[in-house]
């Protein structure tokens, strides 16, 4: 027998395994039936003298944020560029040069697992290695960028929760208080606003082994618990996809409300919970419509399946 295709026979077991668990979690969270829940903010109409429940501002882009604390780093002649300097890249305006890290920084809604020991998908760090002025313009662009793709979270614990909260640090050379050419002196790290939110974040719940089922169960309730201890997630469209085995004793659809709007989840536009089965689906509304959440609707949409895809695309 050729010695290539018995390997490609013990293969293909471990191939059509692999297959068949993402078929089954594809088929469950892309049920065309979903439960939106559509959070308001607050508004004042000052001609009507009336405050009533608007729809939430659109989120800031990541060139407005970004370039806007990018300039508390800098002096006046590198925001506008100077066409003078050796380095071609500060010869460039700086809108130009947050383009170029925003390339660097792969971003604008790709996938991103959190939890996972590295993932390669972050962008090109070099740049944070060449000087001082790019590693503090740098870093500022890969903060924001990470509140502009999609997480996917299937590991929890208070590490995924620390990552979100992860900031840059300053340089030993950021104490320096000898005049600096290009940057203000010494360096303005105290006025910068670690402070952004996530456009989509994706969780998922539950598992096709009951092992790892309740081990992923313990791991989000530390996940939350350590959100709750700080600063809440800011996200503006957050998606729980359950998968099989989600619910477990001690943890039921209660349990996953009681979770989500203990404090430690901001949330700045929509909910949308997928896979639920109907009395799932019909006990959570019932459980959310008993918190007495002034600012939210509830409704069953459906939705298309290529819609449903780009939930579940980081399984993969």
């Amino acid at each position: 027998m050729d010695p290539d295709a018995q390997i490609q026979q013990q293969h293909e077991p471990i191939e059509s395994k692999k297959k068949s668990k993402i078929q089954a979690l594809l088929s469950r969270a892309q049920r065309p039936e979903v439960l939106l829940v559509q959070f308001f903010r607050q508004g004042y109409d000052e001609r009507l003298r009336t405050a009533s429940f608007v729809k939430p501002a659109e989120p800031k882009t990541f060139e407005d944020v970004a370039v806007n604390e990018g300039c508390k780093m800098v002096r006046g002649s590198l925001i506008v560029g100077n066409r003078y300097l050796r380095c071609h890249l500060l010869r460039l305006s700086i809108q130009v040069r947050y383009k170029i890290y925003e390339f660097l920084f792969c971003h604008h809604n790709s996938n991103v697992e959190i939890g996972v020991p590295y993932n390669p998908k972050i962008g090109d760090l070099a740049i944070l290695r060449t000087s001082h002025v790019f590693y503090h313009e740098a870093s500022i662009a890969l903060y924001h960028s990470l509140g502009d793709r999609r997480l996917f979270f299937r590991n929890y614990g208070s590490k995924s929760a620390d990552f979100l909260r992860r900031q840059p640090t300053p340089l030993p050379c950021c104490r320096n208080r000898v005049f600096q050419q290009w940057l203000e002196y010494p360096c303005r790290n105290k006025e910068i606003v670690w402070r952004r939110s996530f456009k989509k974040i994706v969780f998922l719940i539950g598992a096709s082994e009951p092992l790892l089922a309740v081990q992923r169960r313990w791991a989000f309730a530390e996940f939350i618990t350590t959100l709750r201890m700080g600063e809440p997630l800011r996200v503006h469209e957050l998606s729980v996809v359950v998968y099989n085995q989600w619910k477990i004793p001690g943890f039921d659809e209660g349990d996953l409300v009681r979770a989500l709007f203990s404090g430690g989840i901001e949330f700045l536009g929509r909910l949308i919970f997928r896979g639920l089965a109907g009395d799932e689906t019909e006990r959570l509304t019932q459980l959310i419509f008993a918190l007495r959440i002034p600012n939210l609707t509830i409704e069953r949409v459906r939705t298309r399946a290529e819609e449903e895809e780009v939930s579940i695309n980081s399984c993969k």
